[in-house]
């Protein structure tokens, strides 16, 4: 538990978050010596559960290094370049970063005046007399890189059609609204509701068909 007091020290809070940015992007430096998986120690998961909920709250950077030392030291790293596996995929600096923006601006689609850019976005797609083909990607996903030239051929062949890409990393809000939550997917908006929806990859004719 942080003290309250702490939180709105922002020159403290400041400090700290460097300090963890500062040492997150030292750790990834070595990645490619590192090992994959860090086990835990025996006895480890029972002395998380022995320290309980303190009464009282802790400064900032105890906490943190607590977390560092006993809770994030423990795990498959999903970044590492020997790390294989299909859920979850690996985040990249890039989306972490993009990650960060969003949470640190919490900005709320709800409306124009709390988000006018994204907002503005979606009412393009919503308003649209044509039918929208939305592809939700993210620039570390490989599969999303594989169906972006196909999405790119069928918006240069398609005249009757609006086609729009968007970054999850950069839009959270709107996967969110539109219940994307594996990517990449592919929505196709007619009249301002969904028609139809694809998650994966896919060929051109099943994009076409998608249409």
């Amino acid at each position: 538990m942080i003290n309250s007091e702490n939180i709105l020290n922002s020159a403290q809070l400041e400090k700290e978050i460097k300090n963890f940015v500062h040492d997150f992007c030292l750790e990834k430096h070595n990645i490619h010596t590192q090992q994959v998986i860090w086990n835990a120690p025996s006895g480890q998961a029972e002395k998380i559960k022995q320290l309980g909920i303190p009464k009282d709250g802790r400064p900032a950077n105890e906490v943190v290094q607590e977390m560092m030392n006993e809770v994030y030291q423990y795990r498959g790293d999903s970044n590492h370049p020997r790390f294989f596996g299909f859920v979850p995929g690996p985040a990249s600096s890039i989306s972490w970063l993009g990650d960060i923006m969003t949470s640190a601006y919490n900005i709320h689609a709800g409306g124009s005046k709390l988000a006018p850019m994204v907002n503005c976005i979606e009412q393009e797609v919503l308003k649209s007399e044509k039918p929208v083909l939305v592809d939700f990607y993210a620039d570390w996903c490989g599969p999303c890189q594989m169906l972006s030239p196909i999405v790119d051929e069928v918006a240069e062949e398609r005249d009757d059609i609006k086609v729009g890409k968007i970054n999850v990393d950069e839009q959270m809000e709107l996967a969110q609204k539109y219940g994307v939550m594996t990517i990449p997917t592919l929505l196709v908006i007619k009249n301002g509701e969904i028609a139809n929806k694809h998650i994966g990859a896919l060929s051109k004719s099943g994009v076409i068909e998608l249409l």
